[in-house]
């Protein structure tokens, strides 16, 4: 939350999300901050890269040699991949319904979470954040 509260200092109140909501992905991308992403590559939040030259990091048990098409992103710091975070769901197409829900007035962090079923793949992905946000105490 701290770093929530360092990134929000540069970030326009209209551009910002729900501290609840952006913890509850953290958790659930970062196996709550254990994962080796977010431990070797300072990125909370399972962002891809798909452009080989840029700082990557493949699954462990893949071929470090082959390039499967993208890699999770290496950050400098876990700020900036908060920072980067905060850029995709406030640019990136796929959340224009998110960032039409919170300009309506949508501020609550489960209600938002409704909006981030393209965020991963996985079917039960909207649901998962809102548990954690529930069982969490978020």
């Amino acid at each position: 939350a701290i770093q929530i509260d360092y990134v929000y200092l540069s970030v326009s109140p209209e551009r910002q999300l729900p501290r609840k909501l952006i913890i509850a992905q953290a958790i659930l991308e970062s196996a709550w901050g254990k994962s080796r992403f977010a431990n070797e590559g300072n990125n909370l939040f399972g962002i891809r890269t798909f452009d080989k030259s840029q700082e990557h990091l493949l699954p462990i048990t893949w071929d470090p040699n082959k390039w499967p098409g993208w890699g999770v992103k290496m950050y400098s710091s876990k700020c900036e991949s908060v920072v980067d975070y905060l850029h995709i769901l406030n640019n990136v197409h796929a959340f224009k319904e998110l960032r039409e829900a919170r300009a309506s007035g949508v501020n609550d962090a489960l209600e938002l979470a409704n909006y981030l079923e393209k965020y991963a793949s996985k079917p039960t992905y909207v649901e998962l954040v809102k548990e954690i946000v529930k069982e969490a105490g978020l």
